[in-house]
């Protein structure tokens, strides 16, 4: 928040009405690239977070073994299908 927070300030968003056309497409550059950066960085985390997921997930099933359901038939009247 304190990134989105500074670059508001730095463009002017508190005073929006009073922005001149050219900093109005400034500003809007601004959150355009931001929005990107933010969202590549969530992008990054997730697939970290999926990797680290999938390793503990290995982890117990050499551990433990499958848990019941695992297996890779369904559950009888069950569709299979993953609803994370």
């Amino acid at each position: 928040a304190g990134e989105l927070d500074e670059l508001c300030a730095q463009h002017g968003f508190g005073r929006l009405d009073e922005l001149s056309e050219p900093e109005i497409e400034s500003l809007v550059a601004a959150l355009v690239d931001f929005e990107r950066d933010v969202s590549a960085r969530r992008q990054a985390i997730f697939a970290e977070l999926d990797g680290l997921t999938e390793e503990f997930v290995e982890r117990l099933h050499d551990e433990h073994g499958p848990a019941d359901g695992d297996g890779a038939d369904p559950p009888e009247g069950g569709s299979g299908t993953d609803h994370r």
